[in-house]
């Protein structure tokens, strides 16, 4: 993912979801907001990467559509199931198992009241998707039943930038060798889904990005730039799960494989273990995090299970020449190693089209494992091979970096509850002795208070192609820490949430050229007032080494840099459907000795809908002002119909858009959006090919949604 100022980075999430603001809000369909943990959950994500990351954040919002359309039985999920609502901590779903261990079934949602740990406002946030009874078992409906039972959905989404970018300026009689793109600036999404609750999903999703080719014969270029297409079953007879085509894999806690978004340090300071399930259906379009075959999961006697998987697809990367020497006549031949595999999924250039397909990827594994009713253990194994070997271009950070043909990464995880007490870990191993360790657990103090403790130990030279774990870094490696987390009710109606997490690295990193330590802590204060407001204040401090800014020497001298946030958000439901979001964000950034660099972002949200729910929308205005990069914040945005998108705010100047969104009937659904981000510090936006000359950046967007 690239930065550009202020430039918005769409998160494309086509889902079937119909989401209003809940926790603290009632749910309903006539509004287009995602729920606050995940809103919380996404801005955290951003706020602590700091390397390019393209990330797929479909399964955040896609099972909780699920869930309301066939709610979660309480009497008969399992942990992962419960964890993957993402609206749980692992403190409540220990406390709930518990509880149905000593007392047996649920006989009322409201039950949950008498298990520690589950508040009002938690039991009000999952009411939609949750029961206690009145399951079909989907496992014995027919095939006909599920298709008779499901739903179509057709999505046709248009984007475009207003304003001229260079890459798509007229060539230049003096420069005919300039790089331009080569299609239009428009982007074109379709998307069609068939589902039957979560008992069956099929699917077909294609895009175009801007600046790719659309329909050029001369390109071989016809149609979209990138087609996904899935077929999964959940509960038919022996298997648990069936995936053919495009789907998405889990394992453990993420140190061996995680093909979806796992969230990193938050708000949310209790979620930290990992337990999705094995095998998704994938509907993104991340052309980069998934796999493409097959694969099954299946139990037997209630208590083991066993998933194989098994994946073949072409993947982007950059090719280098080099020469091999034949015979002692000193001939040699011309061959082509791998430097880096690429996930942008760009094809906008002749360069990006020659990247494109040149690598082929296999890609195999399993689990198989033990459970019962306090936890269970599996054994897992992933195998990666490629046509071609990888070599990266040497930097002295990458020294342990993967490369060759094949890599094999084998793990076992774990997890077990003692009474409320939740137990945790993985273990893992790759084929060239590097080891990736991970070990946490929660445990409710009382009534009020809970905590979750997590160390990592990931060696320096332990390798994977797609680890997700629980860190600073994002693959798993070279990493070291320990973290505290503390969920707190001090009264009715507040909750205190704080974390602080230590770590080092033993070895260089990017843009650190030399072992280093740092610290990071949190604290967030909320009120909630029945389910009409929210107000809360958040902290957030993180002092972590990085090169000198301004160093001249090839080894830069390592300062610490020292961030610091402050936050104040309020959101007020009013009658009439009304509710006003209003959020204050401060922050400045001091590297060593030098002069901070402070900023500032206030925006304020108007969310409407008619009295008729046939019009809704919503509307912002943001001020910001800040003096780099480094001072960045990041703030969700609403978009169109199952849609967001993550801004980062820095330089100077103001941002507005406008969604709205008419029903024409049951089946139908219009909606537009237009964003403008005018600055007053500058007269070019972007770099490179993306680069717009002006101080000005719109965009619109429209969409529309069939049902039948």
């Amino acid at each position: 993912m690239r930065f550009l100022p202020v430039q918005v980075q769409s998160v494309k999430l086509s889902t079937t979801l119909f989401l209003l603001l809940f926790g603290p809000f009632a749910w309903s369909q006539a509004d287009t907001l995602a729920p606050p943990d995940v809103r919380d959950l996404i801005e955290d994500f951003y706020q602590n990467v700091e390397t390019d990351a393209d990330f797929d954040f479909n399964t955040l919002l896609e099972t909780l559509e699920d869930y309301r359309q066939r709610p979660l039985n309480l009497n008969r999920a399992e942990e992962e199931e419960l964890l993957e609502l993402q609206l749980l901590t692992q403190v409540q779903v220990a406390a709930l198992l518990n509880h149905r261990i000593r007392y047996g079934r649920l006989v009322t949602v409201y039950e949950l009241q008498t298990i520690p740990g589950f508040d009002r406002e938690t039991i009000l946030r999952i009411l939609p998707f949750v029961r206690v009874g009145g399951d079909l078992d989907r496992s014995a409906a027919s095939l006909t039943t599920l298709l008779s039972e499901g739903e179509s959905t057709l999505f046709l989404r248009y984007t475009r930038v207003l304003d001229e970018q260079r890459g798509y300026a007229p060539p230049d009689p003096d420069r005919p060798d300039a790089s331009r793109y080569l299609g239009n600036p428009d982007r074109y999404y379709l998307r069609y889904r068939f589902a039957s609750g979560r008992s069956l999903s099929a699917g077909l999703t294609a895009e175009k990005d801007p600046g790719e080719p659309f329909w050029n014969d001369s390109l071989r270029r016809r149609g979209f730039d990138f087609y996904s297409a899935h077929l999964f079953a959940r509960n038919r007879g022996p298997f648990e799960a069936i995936a053919l085509g495009d789907f998405a894999v889990s394992l453990g806690q993420g140190l061996i494989l995680n093909t979806g978004f796992v969230g990193g340090k938050s708000a949310n300071t209790l979620t930290t273990a990992r337990r999705d399930p094995v095998l998704r259906p994938y509907t993104s379009v991340n052309e980069a995090s998934f796999l493409r075959g097959a694969g099954a999961s299946i139990r037997w006697d209630d208590r083991w299970e066993a998933t194989g998987f098994v994946s073949y697809r072409r993947r982007d990367g950059n090719l280098v020449e080099q020469t091999t020497l034949v015979d002692s006549l000193e001939e040699t031949a011309l061959d082509f190693t791998l430097s880096s595999i690429l996930s942008t999924g760009f094809h906008r250039t002749a360069n990006e089209l020659a990247d494109r397909n040149t690598l082929r990827q296999f890609t195999t594994g399993g689990r198989i494992g033990y459970r019962d009713a306090r936890g269970g253990v599996n054994l897992n194994t992933v195998y990666n091979a490629f046509d071609r070997a990888l070599t990266p271009r040497f930097q002295p950070y990458r020294q342990f970096t993967f490369s060759g043909r094949s890599l094999l990464n084998v793990s076992m995880d774990y997890t077990y509850r003692i009474r409320n007490l939740s137990l945790f870990g993985e273990s893992a191993r790759s084929d060239n002795g590097g080891w990736g360790f991970l070990h946490g657990l929660t445990l409710p103090v009382d009534r009020r208070a809970a905590i979750s403790i997590v160390h990592r130990h990931y060696q320096v030279d332990y390798q994977t192609l797609n680890a997700r774990p629980f860190g600073e870094g994002s693959n798993g490696s070279n990493e070291t820490g320990l973290y505290f987390g503390l969920r707190f009710v001090p009264a009715p109606n507040w909750v205190l949430a704080a974390y602080f997490d230590t770590f080092r690295f033993p070895f260089l990193r990017f843009r650190v050229d030399a072992p280093s330590r740092g610290h990071e802590w949190l604290a967030r204060l909320t009120y909630t007032r029945r389910r009409n407001m929210i107000l809360y204040g958040e902290v957030r401090r993180e002092i972590k080494p990085f090169n000198r800014p301004d160093s001249e020497t090839p080894f830069a001298t390592i300062v610490p840099r020292d961030r610091l946030q402050i936050r104040l958000h309020y959101e007020q439901r009013v009658d009439g459907g009304w509710t006003l979001r209003s959020r204050l964000q401060y922050g400045w950034v001091q590297f060593g000795e030098q002069v901070p660099q402070k900023g500032y972002m206030l925006y304020q949200d108007l969310i409407f809908r008619s009295r008729m729910r046939a019009l809704s929308g919503n509307v912002r205005l943001a001020i910001f002002d800040t003096e780099s990069f480094e001072t960045r914040f990041y703030a969700y945005e609403n978009d169109v119909l199952y849609a967001f998108s993550i801004p980062a705010y820095f330089g100077r100047g103001v941002r507005t858009y406008l969604n709205l969104r008419y029903r024409v009937n049951r089946n139908l659904t219009l909606e537009g959006r237009w964003a403008q981000t005018r600055f007053s510090d500058r007269t070019e936006i972007g770099s490179g090919l993306e680069t717009i000359d002006g101080n000005r950046r719109r965009e619109v967007k429209f969409q529309l949604r069939y049902r039948f």
